[in-house]
């Protein structure tokens, strides 16, 4: 896992989180983000923390990637969505679909109202 300190000594882990627009990357942190195994299967484990007062309806998945930085079966996984209260932070999971995978990525996406 790729994790750097920024501004007030925050971490920051670029390389595994994608998070589709600026405005949404500046109010919600990944306050921690860690992977086991079940089994013989990656599991991941990220905390998001929602900064601003407002709630968020937001979706996530994750994409998972072998030894050589190849994703594993794309476009699988559904986005779940979770609804992140003002100043709440949540704890999101997943687990690989197989035992190839070695690391994974984050990608969270605000839930645009219709």
């Amino acid at each position: 896992m790729s994790a750097a300190t920024g501004q007030n000594g925050q971490t920051v882990y670029r390389k595994n989180v994608i998070i589709n627009n600026a405005s949404l990357a500046r109010n919600i942190q990944i306050a921690d983000m860690k992977s086991d195994f079940v089994g013989n299967l990656l599991r991941a484990h990220v905390s998001l923390l929602n900064k601003d007062n407002d709630t968020m309806n937001l979706q996530f998945k994750f994409s998972w990637f072998d030894e050589n930085g190849r994703e594993i079966d794309p476009d699988t996984d559904a986005w779940t969505p979770v609804i992140l209260y003002g100043n709440e932070s949540k704890s999101l999971q997943g687990v690989a679909p197989n035992p190839n995978a070695k690391e994974f990525k984050i990608k969270i996406r605000e839930l645009q109202d219709e």
